[in-house]
């Protein structure tokens, strides 16, 4: 039977500094490279090989994978990083400190499907748009700030064109990317309405298994710590 694995990837610069990340791209700490290696070789033990894995196209993502799959000596069929897989964009508060953040809008932007953070201008230098790792992509597409409901949106194709595809071709797909997109995924996957599942946060390097009927049903869900 199929088995998705949906793992976060390990710890990053500005997960120590308590900093928020969105489409931001600090790379890994030595501590998150090391979780990025054990989590790698469990991975191999408790869900198998990938014969397809997924990625983000930040690097706190590709350099998880990258590790974990050397820890794992694991040679997939099918690698592709998507910009669908990033994190939810937060606006104006990326790379900030999460203390520094209005209490009142943080708290709806994180429980409410629809809430948006303060937008980022289209003219900031941080804004997607001005990344060059992003000029195929249409302008309207790439976000300034994202709510639940428009993360859902933008990973939705992904799931349904190419993650489908490669469960129904391999015994194991692994997907490393980040809470927001994860647990979006998570939730096409239970087929719910519900835009965060009641697996809650995931932790840096920690992983969802899921487990899959033959025509792709969900069957079993547990949480790899």
């Amino acid at each position: 039977m199929p088995r998705l694995i949906l793992l976060r990837h390990a710890e990053s610069q500005w997960n120590r500094q308590g900093r928020f990340s969105g489409w931001g791209d600090p790379p890994l700490t030595g501590d998150g490279a090391r979780q990025a290696l054990d989590r790698g070789r469990r991975l191999a033990a408790e869900a198998g090989r990938p014969g397809a894995v997924y990625c983000s196209v930040l690097i706190r993502a590709r350099q998880t994978l990258e590790l974990a799959l050397w820890a794992a000596k694991a040679a997939p069929a099918e690698t592709e990083a998507s910009w669908r897989l990033n994190e939810r964009h937060c606006g104006r508060w990326e790379g900030m400190l999460k203390p520094e953040a209005d209490a009142p809008a943080l708290w709806a932007w994180r429980n409410q499907a629809l809430a948006l953070p303060p937008p980022l201008e289209r003219g900031d230098p941080r804004h997607p748009r001005h990344d060059p790792r992003y000029r195929d992509i249409p302008d309207d597409l790439l976000p300034g700030g994202e709510s639940m409901a428009d993360l859902r949106r933008r990973v939705e194709p992904l799931w349904r064109t190419r993650i489908i595809p490669s469960l129904r071709r391999w015994a194991c797909v692994w997907v490393v990317a980040h809470d927001g997109s994860l647990r979006s995924l998570a939730a096409m996957a239970l087929a719910t309405d519900e835009l965060a599942t009641s697996c809650g946060a995931l932790a840096p390097a920690h992983a969802l298994r899921l487990e899959l009927t033959p025509d792709l049903r969900f069957k079993a869900m547990d949480q790899l710590i």
